[in-house]
C-alpha cells in the first residue's frame, strides 16, 4: 500500500538535465490524493507545483502558487526564479544559502 505522503530532499540536485525530466515525469505519476513534500533549490523544476513555501534564514516568506508567485510583482520566489533562470543552470541563488536544520 502507498503512502499519503512521500518527502524528497533535494532529490534531483546532482544530476544532469535528462535524469531531472526523468525523475519529474515519475513523481508525476504518483496515485491522486498522494501528497509529495519536494524541498528544492532548483526553482525550474517546481514551477507546475500545485503549492510553493519560500523560505529564507529559516522563516517563511512566502506561500502560494508558483505560477500565482511568478507572476507578483516584487516576488521573492518571482526574483529566485528568474535569477536562476538567467544563470542558464548556474546555482540558484537559494542554493548558495546556509542549510538550516528542523
Amino acid at each position: 500500500r502507498g503512502s499519503r505522503v512521500v518527502a524528497l530532499d533535494e532529490v534531483t540536485s546532482r544530476v544532469d538535465a535528462a535524469t531531472d525530466r526523468k525523475v519529474q515525469e515519475a513523481l508525476r505519476r504518483f496515485p491522486s490524493g498522494t501528497t509529495l513534500l519536494v524541498v528544492s533549490h532548483r526553482l525550474s523544476t517546481i514551477t507546475d507545483y500545485d503549492k510553493v513555501v519560500v523560505m529564507e534564514a529559516g522563516r517563511i516568506v512566502e506561500v502560494g502558487n508558483p505560477r500565482d508567485l511568478q507572476a507578483k510583482p516584487g516576488s521573492k520566489f518571482s526574483r529566485l526564479l528568474a535569477a536562476e533562470l538567467a544563470g542558464a543552470g548556474a546555482v540558484s541563488p537559494m542554493a548558495q544559502a546556509e542549510p538550516v536544520l528542523a
